[in-house]
């Protein structure tokens, strides 16, 4: 297990060095046609700004908005004082690397080796992945990372570790707060004791390294973390795509703002648009569709993964209906846990693909539809493996007992 740990590891770290060095050496917008529409310079533009902030003596919240919770910037800040710009994101793909083996043990505490190794270099080489924090450097790394790692450590029963991983997974990035309805009752179920008792953990840790800003600025720490302070959209498009071969028209329609793209090829570009305008009508049946789906699923062995992924997933809809359409820009987090709960090789193949066809569109409906349609996908496919052995069962007890049916 160790070899493979180690083998899928390399792998992953390898591929995001080699796009990582691709970029720094051309550019962000330096490839034409690479998914334009999405390539976002947030790390260089905020986090390079806030880092610099940080590097003059000025604090988070107080001299300079920043709009998460603490960890992340501080993660980045010994890298960047040593390294640079390009040294601050050793953080984050060091950790989307990372997150690759821990695909491949939480995927192995349930299923067998090959599928559990095909989950694991499924994300080491994952389209997404490789693009969102191995070229990118988004901030939904290292949150995802340690949002695996405390449901693995809760696969461990390690119940006290797992609560104070959480609380760093949160510490890094708000967004992992989605998961806390599911994590608290999954914890309750194992150990009633233990999951009040990591719920003290949580808050004593956040409550710890939040002190520093609860006394020099309340009122704009608490205001910053809950999202209140989010950059216009129409503005980070246009900075993101000016100089690339996609062009992008705002359409507003209230709460589910979307952009229409164009590709040079028309067909691609009413195809996609064509799925994007269609999703809407789709989003909030599938979100409704999918409760008793995993509900009749509650006793599968990757409940947890699945159920974690769909309130992930379902928080950032409601979000992005009801606040903000750019909380569909925060995926990465759902996607790992979906890389996470495969039991078989079509599964693991199913949300490779799901993840790959995000790519395709800009923030658009059909962002968040991908997900969710993923989970049903991944859900009937544990169904028909489970009723195919229903079938053969019988079919094959008389072999194994010796005894031949005649014809």
């Amino acid at each position: 297990m160790r070899r493979t740990v180690l083998a899928i590891f390399a792998i992953a770290a390898s591929a995001r060095a080699a796009v990582s060095i691709l970029q720094m050496a051309y550019g962000i917008h330096s490839i034409p046609g690479l998914f334009t529409v999405r390539v976002w310079d947030d790390f260089y533009y905020y986090y390079g700004g806030q880092l610099s902030s940080l590097s003059h003596g000025l604090l988070p919240y107080r001299d300079f908005a920043y709009s998460y919770t603490p960890l992340f910037l501080y993660l980045l800040y010994p890298f960047y004082a040593i390294g640079g710009i390009h040294g601050a994101a050793i953080p984050i793909v060091l950790a989307d690397a990372a997150t690759a083996p821990l695909v491949y043990l939480i995927v192995g505490k349930k299923a067998g080796g090959r599928a559990a190794a095909l989950a694991g270099i499924g994300y080491a080489l994952s389209p997404l992945m490789l693009f969102e924090e191995g070229y990118l450097w988004f901030s939904s790394q290292p949150v995802a990372f340690f949002m695996l790692l405390s449901i693995y450590l809760l696969y461990e029963d390690k119940l006290t570790l797992s609560w104070a991983t959480f609380a760093v997974a949160f510490l890094v990035k708000q967004e992992a707060i989605f998961i806390l309805p599911v994590y608290f009752l999954w914890g309750l179920r194992k150990d009633r004791r233990a999951a009040l008792k990591g719920v003290g953990i949580f808050a004593l840790i956040f409550f710890a390294v939040s002190l520093p800003f609860l006394v020099l600025a309340p009122a704009k720490y608490i205001a910053s973390i809950s999202y209140s302070f989010l950059p216009n959209p129409v503005q980070r498009l246009a900075q993101a795509t000016a100089s690339t071969q996609a062009s992008l028209t705002s359409v507003s329609t209230g709460a589910l703002q979307t952009w229409t793209v164009t590709y040079p090829n028309p067909i691609l570009s009413f195809s996609i648009n064509l799925v994007d305008w269609l999703s809407p009508l789709i989003t909030i049946p599938l979100l409704i569709l999918l409760l008793p789906a995993l509900f009749i699923s509650r006793h599968k062995d990757n409940v947890l993964e699945l159920t974690s992924a769909y309130s992930t997933i379902g928080f950032l809809i409601v979000f992005a209906m009801l606040v903000h359409p750019l909380y569909r820009y925060y995926l990465v987090p759902g996607w790992a846990l979906l890389y996470a709960s495969p039991r078989s090789w079509l599964s693991s193949v199913i949300v490779v693909v799901g993840g790959a066809l995000t790519l395709v569109t800009p923030l658009g409906p059909f962002q968040v539809v991908l997900p969710l349609a993923t989970i049903l996908a991944v859900i009937a496919v544990l169904d028909a493996r489970k009723e195919d052995r229903t079938v053969l069962q019988p079919r094959l007890q008389p072999a194994v007992n010796g005894t031949v049916e005649s014809g």
